[in-house]
């Protein structure tokens, strides 16, 4: 097996942030030249094969040759420690720029809230960073990190938060002071609460003229009501927001147990952790995780729900319950969606957009998730062509489940999925994120190492297979948002199509969030 390495350039040296990041982009295009060129060495095909079919056929004829030698992945090893309180550390030394970033995952996000407190979470994840701190407002936070040149975010997301800094070295105590400031003694400024409110409201008001998030509101209600699992919020939602209903978050959920430090950049071993000692030691565990999130949802039935409105195209999205993530089919599924409907080059895209020319935008792709993911096919067309394109939809639908995709599809998107998986490994920081998260969702140690193996092992069977088993044709939820032209043309020839004519119609109203009695 060949091992492609990065030669590491002389240290560059730099006096301001604003000069360390332009070294490190000029830096890091000079190393994606490099990953690039090992990428085209694993995948031979020129870049018209990315267009046109045609040249499929040529990339094919070099694949059935001599294969290019897999690239083995080399990433440093870090350091990790756990201190008294449970909160686990990791670490690597990258000298390369006199700079220190990290970020401290906390385990837990929005799926296990109640469905009470689920935009209160959002919300605190928000204010940690822009609501100030016990011992600074939020607008002398803002001025204090201006002047060190310094960052600080942080959210929530579905299973977990993250809090992350970065810093000059030498001013590496001074920020990771406000570092643990805004994590653990957070102001939650209430002005700056009222701005962050009339944001989120705003963005509800502008959905209700917008048919993308229309259609995506609708369908994730369809499958998941007002649950933490769909994110779908009315503005009596956020006009409860208070800063009691932030501390009760920042209490449940911000804790050391299950949390992890990652930090990377030009700094020892023995300061990162005379650092945490120091700010995080006296951090107080609560002695357990919290519980599993349950999903007991009572979903919408399976139809086609029509949203009219003044609108100039219609956009069609499909959606229905998919794999939990450690399915056992998972990389067929991962090729599955390379072949169907994930870029510019899939069958969706080429035939309902290139050749038919029915669609601005297609995609579709199943997603595995924790416990239950989502499959989705979304279309954006003409208001006249809305038919043809959701029938033409359903036909790739039912070709890749009932017949095996050719052996020349097959290599191109392994061989593609082969050359994408170097640029997972590009820095010290993404390296320790993703061994944090691969730990968090419960992936095997050797994912990674395994990985390609197990891409080049899928069949051409088994990608039919997988369609086969979670595109069910008769389970979808299919809302269309459009004028009555692109409606009426729909349900004109739904009765004559073997796919449609099997599901119920139904006529919905949109107010923020789907309205209909049945709902």
């Amino acid at each position: 097996m060949k091992t492609w390495m990065l030669q590491r350039a002389p240290l560059l040296q730099c006096h301001s942030l604003l000069q360390c990041h332009s070294l490190l982009r000029l830096r890091r295009w000079v190393k994606l030249k490099m990953l690039l060129g090992v990428a085209l060495a694993a995948l031979p095909v020129c870049l018209s094969g990315c267009i046109f079919q045609s040249s499929h056929q040529r990339a094919f004829q070099e694949f059935s040759g001599k294969l290019p030698e897999p690239v083995a992945i080399q990433y440093p090893q870090p350091e990790m420690w756990q201190i008294d309180n449970g909160l686990k550390v990791m670490f690597i030394r990258d000298d390369e720029l006199p700079m220190v970033s990290g970020a401290l995952f906390l385990k837990g996000g929005i799926f296990h809230a109640e469905e009470s407190e689920y935009r209160s979470l959002d919300a605190m994840g928000e204010m940690l960073r822009f609501g100030g701190t016990k011992k600074l407002s939020a607008e002398q936070l803002d001025v204090r990190l201006r002047e060190l040149a310094a960052s600080i975010s942080s959210g929530y997301s579905a299973e977990f938060g993250k809090v992350s800094f970065n810093s000059l070295s030498v001013d590496l105590d001074q920020v990771f002071a406000l570092f643990t400031d805004v994590l653990l003694h957070p102001r939650f400024d209430e002005k700056r609460l009222e701005v962050l409110k009339t944001q989120f409201l705003e963005s509800i008001r502008r959905s209700d003229d917008d048919p993308n998030s229309i259609a995506s509101i609708t369908s994730n209600y369809l499958l998941y009501r007002k649950s933490p699992f769909g994110s779908v919020s009315e503005s009596s939602d956020v006009e409860q927001l208070n800063r009691l209903a932030l501390l009760r978050a920042h209490r449940r959920y911000v804790r050391p147990d299950g949390a992890v430090l990652v930090i990377t950049g030009d700094v020892s071993r023995d300061e990162v952790d005379k650092l945490v000692t120091k700010y995080l030691s006296k951090w107080t565990p609560r002695g357990s995780l919290l519980p599993e999130p349950k999903r007991n949802i009572e979903v919408a039935p399976p139809g086609i729900y029509f949203v009219e409105g003044n609108h100039t195209q219609a956009v069609i999205q499909m959606v229905q319950a998919g794999p939990e993530r450690h399915t056992e089919d998972k990389y067929a599924i991962s090729l599955l969606n390379s072949i169907l409907g994930d870029g510019l080059d899939s069958r969706l895209a080429k035939k309902i957009r290139a050749d038919l020319g029915l669609a601005y935008v297609v995609y579709g792709f199943v997603s595995p998730g924790y416990q239950e993911g989502k499959n989705t096919l979304f279309i954006q067309t003409k208001s006249e062509s809305a038919y043809d394109a959701l029938e033409r939809a359903f036909d790739e639908l039912d070709l890749i489940r009932n017949a095996a995709p050719s052996a020349e599809e097959l290599a191109v998107v392994q061989h593609a999925a082969q050359s994408g998986f170097v640029f997972r490994f590009t820095s010290p920081g993404q390296v320790l994120e993703r061994m944090v998260l691969l730990d968090y969702f419960n992936y095997p140690a050797d994912y990674d190492e395994a990985y390609v193996d197990n891409i080049f092992a899928v069949s051409r069977d088994a990608v039919s297979s997988a369609a086969n088993r979670w595109w069910n044709l008769s389970e979808l939820r299919i809302v269309v948002v459009g004028n009555s032209e692109a409606i009426a043309e729909i349900k004109r020839n739904a009765g004559s199509s073997p796919y449609l004519s099997q599901y119920t119609m139904r006529d919905l109203a949109f107010d923020e969030i789907p309205k209909e009695k049945e709902l």
